[in-house]
Parts: structure tokens; sequence; C-alpha cells
């Protein structure tokens, strides 16, 4: 018998538990960590995830973008000083074109979180967030869980390898069948775990949530495949780097900063031109995107010297929103993918799902603190509630930002040509724009 379960090692999983083992007021609880296998946890976590590289190249373009909150997270449970340097970017500015001529620029110094934990960042606090590989935050949270051994917080216990299925619930907690995930996959002998709360934390397509009879309240494919690859840029774009994004007719393409003047290609395309230019060798690859930016590479934006062999990929794009996040009869909550997908386009598929976690972690504190039992509190109820609404809205927010840019219908075409140009222009909205961008990520 466990106070918590957590069903799932991507990031949002892992950081639950960590946040849950570094909390001193949930002392005394006991969560369990059942992760399928280690290999393939970063696969369900936040979009953008395509394959692992293939290549030698060691350039992995599953890569998120963080804002000061997910930062000052990650930091809070230990993890972001064993994220590689070498593979997380602060990036300074962002730029936007809507593809028709009009460009968007905002950035500079902010103050916040970025500033204070993100290597490479001026002390003036430069920064609007930080470009990071998936994989390396994923192993880092994993590094930070092994130590908590309940003196700072709740004690952690973590099994890799293991299948767990949700099976039923009575009136003191839900039930887990475990099982090794694979033969030979060191997960041990099969069993169950009792759970005052599961947490269903494993991806989009989350066994926990169906299991538990919880339905998509918001269902939609795009009928869209974001292209992944890591790019060789020409120079190194520092610590002030941009994140460069342009809305052309198929889709926004995006080249966001890397480490090393290296960049990673998110490229919007209809599934059928995604089949098409996923098939184009790297040389070809390369010569298409550069034809894509070459109006704006004399301006300023990322000229592409190649693309880097072996790491590319791609993912179907779809908007999803589970019916609920919580069922206390059940002892299920959800965080993550499982409880919420949203287009890549604004950046904000991480950052809501360590949201999630941040303010589920401090409503299973304020339970225990008021004395209701794990599972059935009030705060944990008011969490579901508040963060369904909050990533209905987020999620109509950019599915609007994504109609609003790929409409061709006038009254639109001026309307954000007209908003663009101020932001641009009109430096106490931009040094607004700025601030909001420091705390949300790439979303504007």
């Amino acid at each position: 018998m466990v106070d918590v379960a957590v069903v799932g090692g991507g990031a949002a999983g892992r950081a639950l538990c960590a946040a849950l083992g570094s909390d001193a007021g949930l002392r005394g609880l006991v969560v369990a960590s059942l992760e399928r296998d280690v290999a393939s946890a970063a696969t369900t976590t936040q979009a953008p995830t395509p394959p692992p590289p293939s290549g030698g190249s060691g350039m992995d373009a599953r890569v998120v973008a963080l804002n000061a909150s997910s930062v000052s997270l990650l930091e809070r449970v230990g993890a972001w000083g064993r994220v590689d340097a070498s593979k997380r970017q602060v990036y300074g500015r962002m730029r936007v074109e809507d593809g028709g001529g009009v460009t968007m620029r905002f950035g500079g110094k902010v103050s916040g979180a970025i500033a204070g934990v993100a290597s490479g960042v001026s002390a003036g606090g430069e920064g609007l967030g930080v470009i990071a590989e998936l994989r390396s935050i994923v192993g880092a949270l994993g590094e930070a869980m092994d130590g908590m051994g309940g003196a700072g917080g709740a004690q952690v216990h973590r099994w890799s390898g293991v299948e767990a299925r949700y099976v039923g619930h009575d009136a003191a907690g839900a039930t887990l069948a475990v099982a090794p995930a694979a033969p030979g996959a060191g997960g041990g002998a099969a069993g169950e775990v009792r759970a005052r709360l599961v947490v269903g934390a494993d991806g989009p397509g989350s066994r926990v949530r169906r299991a538990c009879g919880f339905g998509l309240g918001v269902d939609r494919a795009y009928g869209q495949t974001a292209v992944v690859a890591g790019l060789a840029l020409e120079g190194d774009p520092g610590h002030t780097a941009t994140a460069f994004q342009v809305f052309l007719d198929t889709g926004p393409l995006a080249v966001l900063p890397y480490t090393g003047g290296r960049g990673v290609l998110v490229w919007t395309l209809p599934d059928s031109e995604a089949t098409r230019v996923r098939g184009l060798d790297d040389a070809a690859l390369a010569d298409e995107v550069r034809a894509r930016l070459a109006a704006y590479a004399g301006s300023g934006g990322p000229q592409v010297v190649g693309v880097i062999a072996g790491s590319r990929g791609g993912f179907p794009l779809r908007m999803q929103i589970a019916a609920r996040f919580q069922c206390p009869e059940k002892r299920v909550a959800l965080v993550g993918d499982a409880a919420h997908v949203v287009h890549p386009l604004a950046g904000q598929g991480l950052n809501l799902g360590l949201q999630d976690v941040s303010t589920l972690a401090a409503a299973l504190r304020d339970d225990v603190t008021v004395g209701e039992g794990v599972g059935e509190g009030e705060h944990l109820r008011r969490w579901a509630g508040e963060r369904l609404r909050a990533n209905l809205a987020a999620a109509a927010a950019i599915h609007g930002i994504g109609e609003v840019f790929t409409s061709g219908a006038p009254p639109l075409v001026w309307a954000r040509r007209l908003a663009m140009a101020a932001v641009d222009g009109i430096g106490p909205l931009n040094r607004l724009v700025t601030r909001t961008a420091a705390h949300s990520g790439l979303g504007w």
C-alpha cells in the first residue's frame, strides 16, 4: 500500500514524483513510480517526440521550450543542475513572420527564473526561455528521484521495466496490477500495488485514462505532421539566440536555437506533404528549408548550412483534452499528455504538464496539512477543475492562433498584420509581450 502511485516515466510523471519527494510538507507519504522502461520513458511525455536519432551525430531533435515557471520547478526538485549544459539553450528573442512580409519581434532583458538559473544568461536577466533536450530532462529527473528517501519530503520508490494496469477501486484506494513490461525487462515478479491515489502520466494514449472510463472532451486530429530535424546553422547564436517562426501556406515552420551553432526544425505540414518531405535525403531537405527561409536570411533570419545526419523524425498532430482530470471515487488523477495534448506551434506542451504537476503537488500538501486523506480532499477536487479550465483555455488559444495565422480571409489578415506591427513598433506593448512570453514560453 502506497499513498501515491504514478504511472508513467516521462517528464510529467517523474517531475511529479520529484516534486512530492522534495516537499517537506509531505514527509511520511510513500510514492511509487511505475515506469514501463527507461529507454522509452521520453516517448510518453510532451510533444515534440519523434523517434530517437538513428545516426551517430549525438543530436536528439526531441526538444521542448521551457518557460520560467518550468525551469523553477526543475531547479526546486534538484533536476535542473543535472541537465547537460550542452543540451539546453537560452533564447532571448522571438521573431514571428506571417508569410506576407509582416514581422513581429520581441525579447531582450526580462526578470524571472530564467535569469537566475539558466546557464549562459547575463546578470541583466536576458532570456525568454530555454530550449532543452527532452531526453536529458527526463534523465535528470530520474537522477533527482533516486535520492529521495523521505528526509526532505515523501519517500519515492521507483520501478522500471513494469507495466501497471488499473484494475479497480474501493473506498480505501485503487488497485494496480503490475507485471514486467517484457520478458527480461527486470521489473520483478507480477503483483499488485494499492494506492490511495493513482496518477496517470502515461501519455496521449493513457491506459489509466481508458481503464477508468475517462472520455475525451476534445479530440481533434489536425491531419498534419510535424517534421523535426537538427540543423547546422551559420555561426553560433550565443546566449541571446532568437527563436524564429514563419507561417507558410502549408503551416508554421519554426527554427529553434540550440547549442553549438545548431538549431531544431519543427515544420508543420499536411500529412501527405510531410510524407514527401520526410522521404528527402538530408541535402535535399536542407535545400528545401533554405528555399523557404530565403526571404528572411538576409535580415537576420536563420541561415541553414545543412541537416544533421540521423536527427530527423516526425509525429502526427492532434488536440485532445480529457473530459475530467480527477475522480475521487476511483482514486485517479491525470497529468501531462494523459490529460491534454495541444498543437506545438506555441511551445506549451511540457509547460502545461509541469504546471499540472506543480499545482497537484501543492494541492496534495494542502489536503495533508488540513488532515484530509490523500486522493479524496477538497484541494485535489479544486485542482482538477482549475486545471481542466486552464488547459481548455490554453488549447483554445493555441488553436485560435493557428487559425488566425493560416486564414486567408481579408479581415483576419488585416487584423493580424495590424496587431503584429503594433507589437513590433510600440515600445510599451512590446515590453508587455516580452514579459508575458518570459512566463509562458514561446507562446505570445
